[in-house]
């Protein structure tokens, strides 16, 4: 039991510092809200809460001492130093996150007035899409796990990887790309055929092992899995 309690809170300390470390990183590195992707006016953001509120603080000094230190190094000198800070700091920093979070509920409020029924239905679907995405890499990446043959590429991808060496360094991706579909799109069909045939070939042998896969599946109990798309 000791022992199971001990695995526990080192765990549990693990996934505060990763939680700390992404905090970290994020400060430096804002994304797009769902809202600003979809063209909408950025739903208000939750408080910072004051044990991340006090990283932000002793960043600044963690830094000038130590330019080069990684963000889960910097998680655990902000854990330790959140234990010996005394506690009218810690309420100072508690008050101040409670006086934010009051003000974030009144402008989430507004906001959710100001919103129209379309803007409402645009961010739901969207939700679902995303969560749909979700589910489907985790999919992907649980057969992948369990051997799943990987579909073939596509005539025009053997033909840019076919092309590869003679890239220049100096020629930047996009355009070389942009110069490559160009070229296969100006490509006569017999200079196409050796790509297209090399293309039927393997896809004839995917499906083949896709189909022995599939079986093996059923077989070990995976027969659900395999129906999913």
């Amino acid at each position: 039991m000791a022992v199971l309690q001990s695995t526990i809170l080192k765990f549990s300390s693990y996934c505060r510092c990763i939680t700390i470390a992404r905090f970290t990183t994020s400060t430096c590195c804002n994304k797009q809200s769902l809202e600003e992707k979809l063209g909408l006016t950025p739903r208000p953001k939750k408080p910072t809460t004051p044990f991340f509120r006090f990283i932000a603080n002793i960043k600044p000094e963690v830094l000038q001492q130590q330019p080069n230190i990684k963000s889960t190094e910097l998680a655990k000198i902000a854990a330790e130093r959140w234990k010996k800070i005394d506690e009218s700091t810690k309420d100072d920093l508690k008050k101040e996150y409670e006086k934010d979070l009051l003000k974030y509920q009144t402008e989430r409020k507004e906001y959710e007035q100001k919103l129209s029924p379309s803007d409402r239905d645009l961010i739901t679907l969207e939700k679902e899409s995303k969560k749909l995405r979700k589910e489907k890499d985790k999919l992907k990446k649980r057969k992948e796990e369990l051997g799943r043959p990987k579909k073939p590429a596509p005539p025009f991808i053997l033909f840019l990887k076919s092309q590869l060496t003679d890239r220049g360094s100096s020629i930047k991706y996009k355009e070389w790309f942009a110069s490559m579909a160009k070229g296969w799109h100006s490509l006569s069909e017999a200079e196409k055929t050796p790509y297209l045939e090399r293309h039927r070939k393997e896809m004839e042998e995917y499906k083949k092992k896709l189909g022995k896969w599939e079986k093996d599946m059923v077989k070990q109990g995976f027969g659900s899995l395999v129906n999913q798309h």
